[in-house]
């Protein structure tokens, strides 16, 4: 294990670099001059851990590729890859999942209406959602303070709606699913 560990602390540097550049672009709108500083730098960070894992593997080969270290070796080298970062990456955002596409905010007198509408990655609507704040002043309040409100449109992929959700308060009041058909409707 002692010699794997140049290869587990290069892993753990550009996994590092790479998640925190993640959460960084998460967190900022769409089209900010951050994409083209992580389109840049993590593939730079990744080609210098590649070289390094490449270099330390084929200099400590006798010693890591002994039989009965073979699958811990492995397991560390993929570490060392961008791989595990592309999975975890896809799980946290499928490209099949709906994106926000856009919210607003709507002060009106001792209260903040907040909408959001979601769409599929094909750009058609997913979901329509409001929120409640009771305050005018939206832009000093944390997300949390929003509160779920009014009806919830749900649709499916060929623009049908498939449920509503009514809220009140941030509470759920009543839910409209679509069965097997229009007409078919039933409340829970």
């Amino acid at each position: 294990m002692k010699k794997l560990l140049p290869i587990i602390i290069v892993a753990v540097i550009a996994n590092a670099i790479t998640f925190s550049f993640y959460c960084y672009a998460a967190g900022e709108p769409q089209g900010s001059d951050l994409s083209l500083a992580f389109a840049l730098t993590v593939p730079a960070v990744w080609l210098i851990a590649l070289i390094t894992v490449i270099i330390v593997a084929i200099r400590r080969r006798k010693a890591i590729f002994k039989k009965e270290s073979l699958l811990r070796t492995f397991f560390v080298l993929l570490f060392g890859t961008p791989i595990p970062f592309i999975i975890v990456f896809l799980f946290l955002s499928p490209p099949f999942a709906i994106y926000q596409a856009e919210s607003g905010y709507y002060p009106h007198t001792g209260y903040t209406i907040k909408n959001e509408e979601w769409n599929y990655p094909d750009g058609k609507h997913a979901v329509t959602k409001y929120f409640k704040l009771n305050s005018e002043k939206y832009e000093q309040a944390p997300e949390s303070a929003f509160k779920r409100d009014s009806t919830w449109v749900y649709f499916d992929k060929r623009g049908d709606t498939t449920k509503m959700e009514w809220y009140k308060n941030g509470r759920l009041v009543k839910t409209l699913n679509k069965k097997h058909g229009p007409k078919n409707l039933h409340f829970k």
